[in-house]
C-alpha cells in the first residue's frame, strides 16, 4: 500500500485510451472475496451498460453477447450475469444452476473473441483479494497468444497463493519503497522547488521509510501547516527547524493517522 500501483495504472489507463483503445477494470476487495467472478461481473456490466436495477438484465445480456460464440458454456454465463452475486458460494442452488467451468470456459472465448475486434485493455486490480475463480480464470486468460492487439494488467501485493501465476507473466514489475534522494525529488516537485534541505529530507524519509504514499501524506500535511516551506528553491523547516518537525511527527505512521483524526469533527470520527 502506498507504493504507488493506482497512480501508475491511470497513466497506462490514460495513453491505452487517448490511442483509440477500450479499457475495462474489476477490482478485487475482501468484501467481495466469497462472490465468485466479482471482479469480471463488474467487468461484464460495464461492457453490456448493466446498473443492477433492470428488470430484463436477462435480455440485455443476451442481446449483448449474441454475436459471439459462447460453446456450451453460453447459457450457463448469461444466468451468471442475470442474476444477482449470491455472496455464499456454498449456496447448493448456484452448484445447481450454475457450472463454474463452463462460465469460466464462456468468459475465455468471449476475451479471444473481443480482443480481435478493438484494442482492449483488461485491468484487475488488488489479485490477492480475489477469488479462487477469478484466479483460475487469469491462469487460463494468461495463456491467450499475443497475436492479437491486448493488454492484461493486475495489480496486487505479495502473496504466496499467486507464486503460480506469477511465472506466466510476460512482465512483472514490483515497486519497492524509494531511496532517499528520490524520496527528496518527491518532495521538491510538490514543493514546484529545485531540491530538499538535507536534514529536512532525512528526517522525512526516516518517518516513512521511502513509502511514496506515506511521504505524500506527510508533506502534505507539514506544508499544509505551514511546517515546510518553499525558500529560495529548496524546501525547508522555519524556525527553529527540524526540532519542531521531530516534536509534531509521531515515531510511526499508525500515530501520525490518529493525531490527524483529532483534526476531523465527532460526527466525521464516529464514521470512521
Amino acid at each position: 500500500p502506498g507504493s504507488g500501483k493506482s497512480c501508475l495504472l491511470a497513466n497506462v489507463i490514460d495513453d491505452w485510451i487517448d490511442k483509440g483503445g477500450l479499457g475495462l477494470i474489476g477490482r478485487c476487495t475482501y468484501v467481495t472475496r466469497t462472490e465468485p467472478l466479482a471482479p469480471i461481473r463488474a467487468m461484464f456490466a460495464g461492457f453490456l451498460g448493466l446498473t443492477g436495477d433492470e428488470t430484463d438484465a436477462e435480455q440485455i445480456v443476451r442481446q449483448g453477447l449474441a454475436r459471439y460464440d459462447l460453446g456450451d458454456g453460453g447459457e450457463a454465463l448469461v444466468r451468471f450475469l442475470s442474476q444477482p452475486p449470491d455472496l455464499d458460494a456454498g449456496n447448493p442452488r448456484m452448484q445447481d444452476d450454475l457450472s463454474w467451468q463452463q462460465v469460466v470456459g464462456a468468459i475465455e472465448r468471449f476475451v479471444r473473441q473481443r480482443v480481435q475486434e478493438a484494442p482492449v485493455l483488461y485491468v484487475i486490480e488488488d489479485l490477492h483479494q480475489a477469488d479462487s475463480l477469478t484466479i483460475r480464470l487469469v491462469h487460463r486468460m494468461a495463456q491467450i497468444p499475443r497475436d492479437q492487439r491486448f493488454l492484461f494488467i493486475v495489480t496486487c501485493r505479495s502473496d504466496p497463493t499467486l507464486i503460480d501465476l506469477k511465472s506466466r507473466w510476460d512482465r512483472d514489475i514490483e515497486l519497492r519503497d524509494l531511496h532517499l534522494r528520490d524520496s527528496a525529488d518527491l518532495v521538491a516537485r510538490m514543493f514546484g522547488a529545485d531540491g530538499v534541505d538535507d536534514e529536512v529530507a532525512g528526517f522525512l524519509w526516516e518517518r516513512t521509510e521511502g513509502n511514496p504514499g506515506r511521504l505524500v501524506e506527510l508533506t502534505g500535511f507539514l506544508r499544509d501547516r505551514g511546517l515546510l516551506k518553499n525558500h529560495g528553491q529548496s524546501v525547508v523547516a522555519p524556525a527553529p527547524g527540524l526540532a519542531l518537525l521531530k516534536e509534531v511527527v509521531p515515531a510511526n505512521m499508525a500515530q501520525f493517522a490518529l493525531g490527524r483524526l483529532e483534526h476531523l469533527n465527532e460526527i466525521e470520527r464516529r464514521l470512521l
